[in-house]
């Protein structure tokens, strides 16, 4: 089996952070969203299995030592999503985004690690 590569891939498809792509990837994401007013929070945990061992890794290089091992949890993600509704009028919104990667099998036999991250930004719509 090989792995499919995108031609122009959705950086932000599973997160603002751009660590894991949809590539060959099964997910089970269990989510929590609370609103109030103008401001919701969202939390969840993401589970990601890779659809075979064979796969390669991170955006299409394979990791050889993936290969040898037959793990098929490469991560787990844990991500709090918040978004302040600054106007009703404007669409004009406050986002932030805390998550936590935590490595699985398949990555900490590559060298890998835990990963958090955090990131702000504003969004107008019109």
């Amino acid at each position: 089996m090989t792995t499919f590569d995108p031609l122009f891939p959705n950086q932000g498809f599973f997160s603002a952070l751009p660590v894991i792509f949809p590539t060959n990837l099964y997910d089970l994401h269990p989510l929590l969203r609370l609103e109030h007013g103008p401001v919701s929070v969202e939390a969840s945990w993401i589970f990601y299995w890779r659809q075979t061992v064979a796969d390669c890794g991170v955006r299409c290089r394979p990791v050889r030592r993936w290969s040898q091992r037959r793990h098929l949890l490469p991560v787990s993600r844990v991500p709090v999503f918040t978004r302040v509704r600054l106007s009703r009028d404007t669409n004009l919104s406050v986002d932030a985004e805390y998550s936590h990667i935590f490595a699985g099998p398949a990555f900490r036999d590559a060298g890998g690690r835990d990963i958090d991250y955090f990131g702000t930004w504003t969004t107008f719509t019109y």
